[in-house]
Formats: C-alpha cells, sequence, structure tokens
C-alpha cells in the first residue's frame, strides 16, 4: 500500500477556520460588541415598567417618582390653603361698636400735638381733632373724626399707627388684620369687584413692613347694618394663607419605622 503525505492549504475548506493575527483580533472585538449589544437589549426589556391600571395612574401619578433619598419623617406632599375664622372666634370684632379712638397713654395733650405732628398730620386737622378729644389723668384720647380717617394719607396712616401700636390701650393698632406681600391683591383683586365694606378697607390700608395691614374695625363695624353682614367682612378680613401637609407612603415603605418617629 502506498503511503502518501497530504499537506493542507490554508484555504483549504475541510470545517476548519484559520486567521492571521488581525482577522483573529478583528473578529475577537466584534463578537465583544455584538455581545454588549445583545445584553443591554436584553436588560431594558426586563426592566422596561409596566403600565398599571389607569385608577392607579391617576392615584400615583403625581408621586410616582421617589424625590431622591426619603429622610426618616417620611415623603411630605404639602398644599396652600386659605382658613377663615369659624363663626365663634369672630365675637371680638363683632362686638367693637364704640367710636373709634386713638388711645395716647401717658400723654398730655400738648405731648399728644407734638406725636401727631412728627407722623405727618397738618396743624389745622391736629387742632380740630385735640379740641374735641378727652383728657384724663393717665391718657389723652382722640376719637378722629370720619373725614380724618378717610382723608389719611397711606404714608401718614403707618407712621401713626405704628406709634399707637407701642401704647397701651391701642388693640387693633397692635394686632392689625395683615396681609403678608401681595396676599390682599391675591384674595380681592384690584378694586374692581369690591362691596361696599371692602372699599372702605382698602382705602384704610397701610404698609407694615412687606404687607398691608388694617386696624379700623370700630369705623368699619360702624358702617354695616345687619349682623350678617358683620360677620361676612370680619370672616374675609381674618383668612390666612396655611399649608396642609401629609405623608405619601408608598407600598414598600417601612411603616414601623415611620411611625417611630412621629
Amino acid at each position: 500500500m502506498e503511503n502518501r503525505s497530504h499537506t493542507k492549504s490554508p484555504h483549504n475548506t475541510d470545517g476548519h477556520i484559520r486567521f492571521n493575527a488581525v482577522g483573529l483580533a478583528v473578529f475577537i472585538v466584534s463578537l465583544v460588541i455584538a455581545s454588549g449589544l445583545l445584553t443591554a437589549s436584553l436588560l431594558n426589556r426586563q426592566t422596561e415598567p409596566v403600565a398599571p391600571p389607569s385608577k392607579q395612574v391617576a392615584l400615583s401619578a403625581p408621586h410616582a417618582k421617589p424625590p431622591g433619598t426619603i429622610p426618616a419623617w417620611g415623603e411630605l406632599i404639602t398644599d396652600d390653603i386659605d382658613l377663615e375664622q369659624p363663626e365663634e372666634y369672630v365675637g371680638f370684632e363683632l362686638a367693637a361698636n364704640k367710636p373709634p379712638q386713638w388711645v395716647f397713654t401717658g400723654s398730655t395733650r400738648e405731648q399728644t400735638r407734638a406725636l401727631l405732628l412728627a407722623c405727618g398730620l397738618c396743624t389745622n386737622l391736629v387742632g380740630q381733632e385735640l379740641s374735641n378729644s378727652m383728657t384724663t389723668s393717665t391718657a389723652t384720647i382722640v376719637r378722629p373724626t370720619e373725614q380724618l380717617l378717610f382723608d389719611l394719607k397711606p404714608a401718614v396712616r403707618s407712621k401713626l399707627y405704628a406709634m399707637l401700636a407701642r401704647i397701651p390701650g391701642n388693640h387693633y393698632m397692635e394686632y392689625p388684620f395683615c396681609f403678608p406681600r401681595e396676599s390682599f391683591r391675591q384674595w380681592f383683586g384690584d378694586g374692581a369687584k369690591d362691596s361696599r365694606l371692602m372699599a372702605i378697607v382698602r382705602k384704610q390700608l397701610y404698609r407694615r413692613g412687606d404687607g398691608l395691614c388694617f386696624s379700623d374695625v370700630e369705623f368699619l363695624m360702624s358702617k354695616t347694618t345687619t349682623d350678617a353682614e358683620r360677620m361676612e367682612i370680619v370672616k374675609l378680613l381674618s383668612r390666612q394663607s396655611a399649608v396642609l401637609v401629609r405623608i405619601h407612603i408608598r407600598p414598600d415603605k417601612d411603616i414601623e419605622k415611620l411611625l417611630g418617629y412621629w
């Protein structure tokens, strides 16, 4: 039998693939890229969120994503709200049926004159008001006329009422109805739709800090005609901004830990 040796050519197709060094490197890099793309595709499919029922979307959509690390007190949700005093708490203002007065405790008539002039009132007005004032052993009481209360410029009213707020006996100057920043305009508009009483309030507003204040409650009450009207205007003036705080509890939240904090 004749023995023959067979030499295989590099291009021989006998079921084996042969590469040179460059070809092998290219082949390996291609495998790595293809493997990475396939893995990324599979991960995206596995982590794609499944759409919950429509009712659940409506309930949880505003807070679907946790805001980063949730603190120990929980995930708080806040809403700005407006509050009015209940009827049982407005009795003090409803009882303010005495004439308006400015009490200058510890001041004589001449000292009161000097204080009024220092606040910006003109000499004639001060003389008229003091002619109807009452002086006791402890104070000088000025009962301002309706015309004066309407004619006071905001800057003068602001300075005068700030001074009266520091003198005992002037409750509504010390504790006025206050409307921080732009809240008065936000609640009551620009005056185009003011009621008769609200027009009086707007006329007698004055600045204190960054807000507006109203102190002429006795005068305002004298312009009301019914208990219902008095109740309505006092509740409107006593409105306050507040924040309603709730805790959003997610399904995976540790309730016991949250209760332990609170």
